[in-house]
């Protein structure tokens, strides 16, 4: 006997059929019924896998196709599982998830680069002015032989990156090394950021890219006018002769400067030994450039030791004897729950005291340290 209904599948089913049934599967209606009696002998728990994919008003980044996207399973909310059910039918482009698979997104990074790349060479491969050598002031010259001792490459013209140097530049305390790249590249422009640096030692944003950069990161070319060889170029500046008696201000105020990062290093590396953070600054620099117009390096030393162990220990052992005896108190047994809960209260307070301490121990040893500098101005009084 031949059935009436003839048994098919999803996929025999008219175009207006087929949406009639997406609709009704998608407005939770039962489907059960409506795909038995259309002949559909398809599981229809599992039918949303027959559907044709929906057609999308977006369109692919990548070819201008219209983007579609699987259907899923009407009970289905996770949020990555409809992300990634949108993809572009020509290139396979999934343009909602992290990281998309397709051929063009493997590239994207090599294109971007190469626009960035391209941005970077059009602005800083152009030619500049350079610098006469004769007009650099003693303290460019200085600073243009610690770079090219340390970081010069095999062309002695090129400079290069100063965070991949595998010495110690400059001493660890403040931005030495900052202002020695900062002031050759944008005060005397004896150096310019070179159009083959990293990518990541520009500033990559829409204000300034690639005009920024990070001067520590950077890549420099040399930027002189000299009569010189590159090979006695080096020599000249890396093994000076050029000093002489008209230098001597010069040098002074130099060997202040260099001294007052020395200075503020070693005061960075007393404060970390005691467990202490303190961000120096402006103020710091300049009352060790006062002391180091009386002291030497080593004395300001001594002055950093002893401030940290008059100032910061004694401070530390106060606080710590108090909560010594606040907890012996405690450990004696008053069985007053209201005087326990004052003890508690006191030893939080302590606690407090401590984290304060901790905190401003730096200023009181910059401040002991400014004493001596006001001591050594009275001294010449």
């Amino acid at each position: 006997m031949i059935d009436r209904v003839k048994k098919k599948g999803f996929n025999d089913l008219t175009e207006e059929l087929a949406k009639k049934v997406v609709d009704a599967y998608y407005a939770n209606e039962k489907i059960k019924d409506l795909l038995k009696s259309l002949g559909v002998t398809d599981d229809y728990r599992h039918i949303y896998e027959q559907f044709p994919p929906e057609v999308l008003d977006d369109k692919c980044e990548y070819c201008g196709s219209n983007l579609l996207k699987k259907r899923l399973a009407r009970t289905n909310k996770n949020e990555e599982d409809h992300k990634a059910s949108i993809y572009c039918p020509q290139c396979n482009h999934k343009p909602e998830i992290e990281k998309c698979e397709c051929e063009n997104c493997k590239k994207r990074p090599e294109r971007i680069e190469e626009e960035q790349r391209k941005q970077i060479r059009e602005y800083w491969g152009k030619a500049r002015d350079k610098v006469d050598l004769t007009d650099l002031p003693f303290r460019a010259k200085v600073f243009l032989g610690v770079l090219l001792r340390t970081s010069c490459a095999e062309d002695m013209k090129t400079i290069l990156p100063t965070s991949d140097s595998h010495e110690d530049i400059v001493p660890d305390g403040g931005n030495l090394l900052w202002e020695i790249t900062n002031s050759l590249s944008v005060e005397y422009k004896a150096i310019v950021p070179s159009p083959d640096a990293p990518i990541k030692a520009f500033v990559l944003d829409d204000k300034g890219f690639p005009k920024r950069y990070y001067p520590v990161y950077m890549k420099y070319n040399l930027n002189l006018e000299s009569s010189y060889s590159d090979y006695n170029l080096y020599l000249y500046l890396t093994s000076p002769t050029y000093y002489s008696e008209k230098d001597v201000q010069a040098a002074v105020k130099l060997w202040i400067e260099i001294a007052s990062y020395e200075c503020l290093a070693y005061l960075k590396n007393q404060l970390d030994e005691m467990g202490f953070g303190f961000k120096t600054g402006k103020k710091t620099q300049a009352i060790f450039r006062a002391l180091l117009k009386d002291y030497s390096v080593s004395q300001i030393f001594m002055i950093i030791w002893m401030s940290v162990s008059s100032v910061a220990r004694s401070i530390m052992k106060a606080v710590y004897n108090d909560l010594d005896n606040l907890k012996i108190e405690q450990k004696k047994g008053e069985t007053s729950k209201k005087h326990s809960l004052k003890l508690e209260e006191q030893l939080n307070g302590y606690k407090e005291t401590v984290k304060k301490h901790k905190e401003n121990v730096g200023e009181y040893v910059i401040s002991y340290c400014r004493d001596c500098s006001n001591y050594s101005e009275k001294e010449k009084k």
